[in-house]
Formats: structure tokens, C-alpha cells, sequence
């Protein structure tokens, strides 16, 4: 399971003159770095906003109030003749993030659900602007957190702030996935490189505990340490392959 999750010792040799030479091919056409590790104690926010972009469900009907220390407010828009649109839901996940620190504020967009349809649909109903984003996060390379990340780029890239960072968790979000039987996988998808290179956003490794647009925190890779050896929901295929060349690693 440490192997299908990422371990370092795999990952060493990017660390290696080959592995340098490597990034510098494979990822020729797009800028990649490491995040700034965190040091000493993490950082502090006064206020945070956590909006549900999409989901596998919505509460349409349950009323909004506030929850111990915690205020929930539902976002609903009843379908009607004047008022078509509401937010769609789908199996995927996508948060916006709204930090402030005294009279600093900073927005982050984490994860892009599955299908940028839903994606850019909330997001225009929620009247979150992605030219105030200052930061983008993939929490791992699965479709169902990433599917909607090329339309959402194709439709708001040239918006985003110039040189946008982009956080990763490390190269194995590139690679491909599979599910299905060993013997006739089928494929899960794939980064799209290109899209990203695009875009002009900065992608930053984050495989340590890293900080997250100096008002949050990655925690890095966290090793699965268990007595049980669940099978993976989808395996990792590294290489290039014709049919998706220049969107994994080698």
C-alpha cells in the first residue's frame, strides 16, 4: 500500500542527476518547484470560510443556523421559470477557502470535482472569482478531484493571477490510474500537463509539511501504517504512453 500511496524511497530519484534531467524533459514546458517547508509552528488565521463548491450532495431543503462554533449557511436557488439554474451536485469534490489574518485575506480553490460543468456552474452561482484566487491545491491525483480541473483552466486561465501557485502533493498525481481487474484495466485519467503549462500556473511539490499561501499548511505525504491491506480504489501506471503522451512520469 505504501508503494500505491507514494513512498519516498520511489521518489528519490528525482533528487538524482537523472531524476533532474527528467523533470527537465518530461515537464520541459512546465515550471516546477518545491513548496516553502514549514518551520516551527504552523501559521494562524483569525477568520476561515469553508464553501462546499460541489459535492456527491447538497442540503437543499435543511435551513441554514450555526452549529456550536460553527455558522453553516445553505446555498439553494428552488428551480423556477426566473430562477432555472441551482447548484448541481455529482460525485467529486471541491472546496473554496476563504482565510483572513487582520485585514489579510487570502483564497484557495481545493480539488476541482469531477466534471468542470458542475464546477464552473457553482462557482458562477456562488460568485466565486477565480481572478481573486491566490493559490490552487490538488489533494491527489484522482479524477473524481481533478476532472474538472482543464475546463475549469480552458474557461478562467487567462484570469488567474500571473504566476498562480499550484500546490501537488508530488509527481505521482501525474501518473495514470486504473481500476477494474489487473488483466483489463480500465482508465481512470490522467493530469493534464499541458493544460496546466497553459495556464501559466507554478506548480509547487509539497511532499513535506509545506506552507499553503502563508495562511495554511500541507501536512506532506502521510504513510499508511495499518494491519490491514485494503485494496487500492485505483492503481498508479507510471511511464509514458502513446495514447497519453507527456502526462505522466517516466
Amino acid at each position: 500500500m505504501s508503494k500505491y500511496l507514494g513512498s519516498f524511497p520511489r521518489r528519490s530519484p528525482l533528487a538524482s542527476a537523472a531524476g533532474l534531467g527528467l523533470m527537465g524533459g518530461v515537464f520541459s514546458n512546465i515550471r516546477i518547484a518545491t513548496a516553502q517547508s514549514l518551520t516551527g509552528a504552523p501559521p494562524e488565521v483569525d477568520r476561515l470560510s469553508i464553501r462546499v463548491v460541489t459535492d456527491s450532495y447538497h442540503h437543499l431543503l435543511e435551513p441554514s443556523g450555526k452549529f456550536g462554533d460553527v455558522t453553516v449557511q445553505r446555498y439553494s436557488r428552488p428551480p423556477s421559470s426566473d430562477l432555472p439554474r441551482t447548484p448541481q451536485n455529482e460525485w467529486g469534490l471541491s472546496l473554496h477557502l476563504e482565510s483572513a489574518r487582520g485585514a489579510e485575506s487570502r483564497q484557495i480553490l481545493v480539488d476541482f470535482g469531477f466534471t468542470p460543468e458542475t464546477l464552473n456552474n457553482n462557482l458562477d452561482l456562488m460568485s466565486i472569482d477565480p481572478a481573486k484566487l491566490d493559490a490552487l491545491l490538488l489533494t491527489h491525483g484522482h479524477y473524481d478531484h481533478f476532472g474538472g480541473m482543464v475546463g475549469f483552466l480552458s474557461k478562467y486561465g487567462r484570469r488567474l493571477k500571473p504566476d498562480l501557485p499550484f500546490y501537488l502533493g508530488g509527481e505521482e498525481c501525474f501518473c495514470t490510474r486504473e481500476t477494474g481487474p489487473v488483466n483489463a484495466p480500465s482508465n481512470f485519467g490522467a493530469l493534464d500537463r499541458k493544460a496546466m503549462a497553459d495556464a501559466g500556473v507554478r506548480i509547487l511539490f509539497a511532499e513535506r509539511p509545506s506552507t499553503l499561501a502563508d495562511h495554511g499548511f500541507t501536512t506532506g505525504s502521510i504513510p499508511m501504517v495499518s494491519f490491514e491491506e485494503p485494496a487500492p480504489t485505483s492503481r498508479m501506471r507510471v511511464g509514458l504512453r502513446a495514447d497519453s503522451l507527456g502526462v505522466m512520469f517516466q
